[in-house]
């Protein structure tokens, strides 16, 4: 205790005697730690954030190196009028676009001073520095590569699909075409309806259909204006399939866009983010009838920041001006609550030039550090404004007023301060990166804040006692004195404002005189023993609420409502039945990833919990089962050479293929209820079917094509127009699908091998789509645990978030336990009394059981916002007591009201500061820190009703029961 007494009259002489050299050093390191913190970056990687052992998380950061598939943006392009020749066109040109996307950007081994860095900042390039230009577009996936199709489409099919895909191309006849199509749907799915239910059987009976639509429609229309242009692409499409990826209902364009660096290089995909919404505003322009939407990690980032920009840009000016108000209300002047906010921004700046020197980079946990500050740095300040107003009160000069502060409050705000910083810096010891780094960078800079508020505001209070007079001449000959001319120019009329006799009048209940009252009636017995039962019954419904409370699986519900994101994560889920949130996993062989593809396949179809497999096995096809088509193929090519595509068609034609339309229709609704049996009325083959055959009769589009072949009046010459068209159109390509060549892993086409192929050549990639909403528990859980069977390596935002949350509830209820030991060793030491640190922990325990009740009470789940928020409010809750706790050792028994009247003013000060900063965060449209924001507003609120009157009436208890000696 003596060496704590005589540090701060030390300090106390220090402070009073050179203010002005104090402030000055102090200016001089800010402007250091302004210059350091231009280093200081953030990684917005879960995966980062987790222990790199772990083998998903190893995977995942390897993927992320040779892949860059943390970043892939996925781009739609919708038409409800499903105009897919206006919507492919404009797929075309936004492509071109974004393939031109750059980073122009210092070279890297260029050395930057201050002034260069912030010209870059402003969006300017200085000419005297040498830059590189950086690709940010990679590749650009919206259609299948035709030509590799074309000249190998039957060859790496499977022998099955293709047998089935030659039998239906025996013959050229229209006729003979559209009843090879039912046979084989017949033998397919309707023999074999378990085809349906399969990831390969829908994808090829969905493509199936769409070919037939396309094939039909083209013969529709030939019919009505003989365009032969759309035979020919239609033709085409039905035998290689769909060139772009379009919805089953024809609807949506879905574009990928692969990035060239990673998530890690945050600000190339910032910029690569804001000019793909660059490129979407020009195009939208261009195509005012189509609607373009994008997802994906970095431009759900960029929502957020744009969310954040919007939700705390004015609520947080106008909780600002409300705490200045406050505090000046409360104090009765302006300058000493302004000093204390210039302070706390000094401090944080301090902070970030530190961390920039240890870490260089941030996670997403540890990036809040200065929303956290401006919390509890501020409580600082107010703790030492009124401890030197309560000396001023009375009557004591401004150098013995500093030393009546320090005595009065600084051992409070010290123990404060650094039992908040123990519980943060506990969090190094629970092993869980994301809460090490977090711990440091709150730990350090609640000490950072402390004593640039311990050192500076006392300072600041001397010089501004003095009349500037310490630093005015050094200014002056700085050639500076104009500063203080402007200082005297604003504060002057801002001084006559707060002296109105209406601004006083207002600012009047501010003064917080009630305190002294509630003090002296909480030191009544019965209204002490009240005042228990209620805190105890409160305790017994909070435990009960907080009992029942869920975790929060769903991080898309921790983003902000309605963002442009969102709503294309949305549109890709209900168009192609797949969630952008996939898993991922590297084979180190293609034996190993065809295992592997054929293993996902099963766990998708047992479970129905996997949409779609992308791998490179799909254009590779074991070399036996390739040297065994070949002979298959030779076979149909030598008679499809001898068939001629000139077919005269007859009447008896046309009524056959009458016949067979109405046939398919049949067929085709037999598949549309089959796959509702299968898979719910919500599916892509029914979607599909509906297009062609409608839910009545009377909608049907093959029956009213059919309608066409049922008359004699037919025009059989237009219709040989089109047999011809189509037939030689059918035999050309059927040829060049012909190619007998066997493909290897070498002569696969670049674009293709760069999806899912690393740098090194020694992996290849699997993508594991979830079909449908994956972010429920059940699904989530469901989906990680097959996967994982497959292959333990399995990663992706799925595990990647649910490690997270794992490791968040066992490493945060460690970090508890190991955060009240610490404190308590700590209060143990300090106080030298287990009896008033008992006391000190009481409104910490009864605040944070009551903030529990409240976070159920308000519909409220736990996720990883909550916690975040959990440290500060351990600290909070632990500074309260002992500010109380200290300064009733100070002024002894009996002391209540007198401890209610100064200190129970600073701390209900300090908690509607925070509540109002934090308060002001869950008006906004970002849930998370909202979610954020209100956790803390529920918890400094409890935390501050249990300290100003829990504790007030323990201490009386305890001064009734322990009456001859102090408590």
């Amino acid at each position: 205790m003596k060496i704590r007494e005589h540090f701060f009259r030390l300090l106390s002489s220090l402070v009073t005697n050179h203010p002005g050299k104090i402030l000055i050093c102090c200016i001089i390191i800010t402007f250091a730690m302004i210059a350091a913190s231009f280093r200081l970056s953030m990684k917005t990687q879960i995966a980062e954030m987790l222990p790199s052992d772990i083998p998903q998380i190893k995977e995942y950061l390897d993927i992320i190196e040779d892949y860059s598939s943390d970043g892939t943006v996925m781009i739609t392009i919708e038409d409800t009028s499903k105009n897919t020749k206006l919507m492919q066109k404009a797929a075309d040109d936004l492509a071109s676009r974004l393939q031109n996307i750059v980073n122009i950007k210092p070279a890297q081994n260029v050395k930057l001073n201050i002034k260069d860095k912030i010209a870059l900042l402003q969006g300017k390039r200085p000419s005297n520095i040498e830059y590189d230009t950086l690709n940010l577009v990679k590749r650009i996936d919206y259609k299948l590569d035709n030509k590799f199709i074309s000249e190998h489409g039957f060859i790496i099919q499977k022998p099955k699909d293709l047998e089935n895909t030659l039998s239906m191309f025996s013959s050229l006849a229209l006729p003979d075409l559209i009843e090879n199509i039912n046979n084989n749907f017949e033998k397919e799915y309707i023999e074999d309806a378990d085809n349906l239910t399969t990831l390969d059987g829908e994808a090829q009976a969905v493509q199936g259909l769409e070919g037939i639509r396309r094939f039909l429609q083209s013969l529709d229309l030939y019919m009505e204006n003989a365009d032969s242009v759309a035979t020919v692409e239609a033709v085409t499409d039905f035998i290689a399939g769909p060139q772009y990826y379009l919805s089953s209902d024809n609807t949506v364009l879905l574009m990928m866009l692969q990035p060239s660096v990673s998530m890690n290089e945050f600000e190339d995909m910032m910029i690569m983010g804001y000019q793909i919404d660059d490129s979407l505003e020009v195009i939208r322009k261009l195509y005012p009838d189509l609607n373009f939407g994008r997802t994906g990690l970095m431009m759900m980032q960029i929502d957020e920041n744009n969310a954040m920009v919007k939700d705390f840009s004015w609520p947080s000016v106008f909780a600002l001006i409300f705490i200045l108000l406050l505090l000046t209300g409360s104090f009765g002047e302006w300058k000493l609550p302004f000093f204390s906010i210039l302070i706390l921004v000094t401090g944080i700046i301090w902070t970030a030039g530190i961390l920039a020197l240890i870490y260089r980079y941030l996670n997403m946990m540890s990036a809040v550090f200065g929303i956290v500050l401006i919390g509890l740095g501020i409580d600082f300040g107010i703790h030492i404004i009124s401890g030197f107003r309560d000396a001023r009160q009375m009557g004591k000069s401004v150098k013995d007023s500093i030393q009546f502060m320090y005595e009065r409050v600084g051992a409070g705000v010290t123990t404060g301060a650094l039992t908040t910083s123990i519980v943060f810096f506990c969090l190094v010891f629970t092993g869980f990166e994301a809460f090490a780094q977090m711990g440091v960078a709150m730990g350090l800079g609640i000490i950072i804040t402390l004593i640039t508020q311990m050192i500076m505001l006392p300072a600041m209070i001397v010089w501004n006692s003095k009349g500037y007079s310490i630093s005015a001449g050094f200014l002056r000959k700085c050639k500076l004195g104009i500063l203080i001319t402007l200082w005297h120019l604003i504060s002057g009329p801002v001084v006559r404002f707060f002296k109105l006799p209406f601004f006083s009048c207002l600012l009047y209940p501010f003064r917080f005189g009630f305190l002294s009252g509630s003090g002296r009636f909480i030191s009544k017995i019965p209204v002490a023993i009240t005042v228990l039962l209620t805190a105890i019954v409160l305790i017994i419904l909070s435990v009960k609420g907080g009992s029942r409370m869920q975790w929060e699986y769903d991080f898309m519900e921790l983003q902000p409502k309605g963002t442009p994101s969102q709503i294309t994560q949305k549109t890709i889920l209900d168009k192609f039945e797949i969630s952008p949130d996939f898993a991922m996993v590297k084979a180190r062989s293609l034996e190993e990833c065809r295992k592997l593809t054929e293993e996902f396949k099963k766990v998708g179809n047992r479970t129905g919990l996997i949409g779609s497999v992308d791998a490179i096995t799909e254009f590779l096809p074991e070399e036996t089962v390739q040297r065994e088509n070949i002979g298959v193929i030779d076979a149909f090519k030598e008679k499809l050479t001898a068939i001629s595509p000139e077919v005269q068609l007859t009447e008896n034609d046309a009524y056959k293929l009458n016949r067979e339309l109405i046939r398919l229709h049949q067929n085709i609704v037999e598949i549309g209820e089959m796959s509702v049996m299968s898979n719910g009325e919500s599916n892509k083959i029914i979607r599909k079917c509906d297009q062609l055959v409608g839910r009545e009769d009377n909608d049907s589009y093959i029956l009213s094509l059919a309608k066409r072949f049922d008359s004699s009046s037919i025009d059989l010459t237009v219709l040989n127009r089109f047999q011809r068209i189509a037939g030689e159109v059918l035999k050309k390509r059927l040829l060049e699908m012909s190619g007998t060549q066997l493909v290897t892993l070498e002569n696969l086409p670049e674009d293709i091998r760069k999806r899912y192929v690393n740098k090194r050549n020694n992996d290849l990639l699997i993508n594991v789509y979830p079909k449908g909403y994956i972010w429920n528990e059940k699904s989530l859980n469901t989906f990680n645990e097959q996967t994982k069977k497959v292959n333990e390596r399995t990663t992706g935002m799925p595990a990647i978030a649910q490690l997270l949350i794992t490791f968040i509830s066992e490493k945060g209820a460690q970090a508890t336990v190991i955060s009240a030991i610490a404190i308590i060793l700590f209060l143990m030491i300090d106080f030298r009394s287990f009896k008033y640190t008992l006391l000190a922990v009481i409104p910490l325990t009864i605040g944070t059981i009551w903030m529990v009740g409240l976070m159920a009470a308000s519909g409220m789940k736990l996720s990883m916002m909550n916690f975040m928020a959990m440290p500060l409010i351990i600290g909070i809750g632990v500074d309260y007591g002992v500010h109380i706790l200290h300064r009733y050792r100070i002024e002894g028994n009996g002391s209540v009201p007198l401890v209610m009247k100064f200190t129970g003013r600073a701390i209900l000060l300090t908690s509607l500061t925070t509540m109002i900063g934090f308060g002001s965060m869950a008006t906004g449209t970002h849930v998370g820190m909202a979610v954020f924001g209100l956790t803390l507003f529920f918890g400094v609120g409890a935390c501050f009703i249990s300290s100003s009157f829990i504790l007030p009436a323990v201490i009386t208890l305890c001064e009734k029961i322990f009456s001859k000696n102090s408590v």
